[in-house]
Formats: structure tokens, C-alpha cells, sequence
């Protein structure tokens, strides 16, 4: 949903960062991640069209610093967010190496140690803030952190008891109204199931409903795995677009 949906309510999804104390759960909490992440990319944008801090600046060299400041400092912001909320796991397997493919290295990372240690990323530029991702520790080029080398597992603990109680409603970006209704996972199935309208979300029909007790083979069927991918807009290219602007 995250990758498909243009602009989706992320605070309204159910379950979404996974608490870190759920029973079952992944061992690498990917939606604090991509949550992190997110905040990150919004705020690289933030920063570099900042009025308050542009509008002092005078001198075009000075200018074009900032901007770069604000683009290093966001891609020392999201090293951090991927390595430190799972810093056991492989990188590869957290998006990292599509990271640096898609914009680290288009956007000269080994190049921003200097930019890192004159601004303050935290204080002045913002990526401190909680909805920035709340970032406190910034890596250099010169100082990244150590690869996990673990793949993922779950946790320990069993998910016995729905934690809502046997139903409970979600409300989808259009305002139609789902209801989830908990199966027993060893139940027969009891009831029917049918499937109305042009289906899905977003469909006229409401999509497929249930009146079965049991699970079938469909309901069966594992969850999608969730990976982080680079931005569909080119995060090097676009970020200080207001700065360069006025040069």
C-alpha cells in the first residue's frame, strides 16, 4: 500500500510501525524504518527550502553550502535510521544497497564529510525534530557504521488473542469502511464466501466479503514482505530547488 497509494494516511494504518514488543513480530521493525524514513525525506525538502535561513544568506556560494548541508545531513540521517533501528540485519536486505545506487552515490556521499562537520544536522537544519525522525546521531562518510550480518527471524511470543478484540473497523483513504473480522486459524469453514461489484479498493462493489468462520486456501496465504525503495522522485535532483532558483 505504502509503495502503490499516492500520499497515504500512514498514522491511520492499523499496526503500522509493528509495536516493538509484539509477540511474533520481525525481528528488524521495518515500518519504524520506513516511518523514519519518510519523515527524513520530508524534512531534506523542508530544510532546503527554508525561508528563514535562505533569505539571510546573501552570498550564491553560501547558498549552494546550505543546500548541500541539508542533502548530506538528510542522507547521514537516513544511514542512521536504517543501520541503528536494526543493526543485526544485513543491509542489503534493508533497502541499503538500493539507497546508494538511487541517490547516495548520484548525490556524491563520500563527498559530504565537510558539510557534516560544519552544520549542526540536529540543531540548525532540523533532522532532530521528531517529525523529522528524531535523528541524534549522524554518520560520516569516513565513519559508517558495522553491516548486521543476520537475516530476519520472528521474535518470540505467539499472537493468541486478537488485540482488538474479534472485530474491528478501518477506514480507508476514500472514507469506505472495512470491517476485520478475526478467524479461528484450525476453524471449518461454516459460511460462504462471495465476491460483489468491480472488487478491491476502491471498487463500486466494496470488494469480497466473508461469512466463513474458517480460513480457506486464499486466507491462508502469508503476508507481502515490505522492503524500503528510493523515492520515485530523484531526491539529489530535487532538493534545493527554491536555493538554486535565486542564484
Amino acid at each position: 500500500m505504502l509503495d502503490v497509494c499516492h500520499g497515504p494516511d500512514r498514522d491511520g494504518l492499523p499496526y503500522w510501525p509493528t509495536p516493538d514488543d509484539a509477540p511474533d513480530s520481525c525481528s528488524c521493525n521495518m515500518g519504524k524504518m520506513e516511518k523514519k524514513d519518510h519523515l527524513i525525506i520530508n524534512q531534506l525538502e523542508e530544510c532546503s527550502n527554508n525561508h528563514t535561513n535562505v533569505d539571510s544568506m546573501a552570498d550564491p556560494d553560501a547558498l549552494i553550502e546550505y543546500a548541500q548541508a541539508c542533502l548530506c545531513c538528510g542522507y547521514s540521517a537516513i544511514i542512521s535510521a536504517t543501520w541503528d533501528t536494526c543493526p543485526d540485519t544485513k543491509p542489503s536486505l534493508l533497502g541499503a544497497d538500493e539507497w546508494f545506487a538511487g541517490a547516495l552515490t548520484p548525490g556524491h556521499w563520500e563527498e559530504c564529510g565537510p558539510y557534516l562537520e560544519k552544520y549542526d544536522c540536529a540543531g540548525y537544519l532540523g533532522y532532530a525534530r521528531a517529525d523529522a525522525g528524531g535523528n541524534t546521531k549522524f554518520y560520516h562518510p569516513s565513519s559508517m557504521p558495522s553491516n548486521g550480518t543476520k537475516t530476519f527471524s520472528n521474535v518470540g511470543g505467539v499472537v493468541s488473542t486478537p488485540v482488538s478484540g474479534d472485530t474491528f473497523t478501518w477506514t480507508f483513504s476514500t472514507g469506505q469502511e472495512y470491517t476485520v473480522t478475526v478467524s479461528s486459524a484450525d476453524a471449518t469453514v461454516t459460511g460462504t464466501k462471495t465476491t460483489g461489484g468491480s472488487g478491491g479498493i476502491g471498487g463500486s462493489g466494496g470488494g469480497a466479503t466473508s461469512s466463513a468462520t474458517g480460513t480457506t486456501e486464499s486466507d491462508a496465504k502469508p503476508g507481502m514482505g515490505s522492503s524500503l525503495t528510493v523515492p520515485s522522485w530523484s531526491i539529489a535532483g530535487s532538493v534545493g530547488v527554491l536555493i538554486l532558483s535565486t542564484l
